[in-house]
């Protein structure tokens, strides 16, 4: 679908009242096509949403991710400084403007390739007990 297309469908969305389905559509076509690793976790850990780009960077399919903890792929040389930044409610965004890298650990994928994350400062990073998370990447 082109541009045109793809406008002239959003249009059309929102015509009939659909704006949810219309919002969540476009959603899902950014968070496709974006570079930068999206997130949302239960406070335990566990994975409720999160983009492709996660599994196609650690080599994990959709189901091996569900049924795993984020802190599963922490390399074990930053686990004790990732717990204790993604617990200390907001420390370590001091001076750090929104949508600055505020942290950066790394990660071991599948393969055993490791990977830096650089984390973007969210603002608010929760919905309810929800924790929110967005990260740019380089493969080391």
């Amino acid at each position: 679908m082109n541009m045109p297309e793809f406008e002239q469908y959003l249009n059309g969305l929102e015509e009939i009242g659909d704006r949810a389905a219309l919002e969540s559509q476009v959603l899902r076509a950014w968070l496709r096509a974006s570079d930068i690793l999206y997130l949302c976790l239960w406070p335990d850990g566990t994975f409720r949403f999160w983009n492709d780009r996660w599994g196609e960077l650690l080599g994990y399919s959709r189901e091996e991710l569900s049924k795993m903890t984020f802190w599963d792929f922490v390399h074990p040389d930053d686990l004790e400084a990732s717990i204790k930044v993604w617990k200390d409610d907001g420390e370590a965004k001091e001076g750090v403007s929104e949508g600055q890298v505020f942290f950066s650990n790394r990660y071991v994928a599948k393969d055993g390739s490791v990977v830096e994350m650089s984390w973007l400062h969210l603002g608010n990073a929760y919905i309810g007990d929800l924790i929110l998370g967005a990260a740019k990447y380089r493969v080391l």
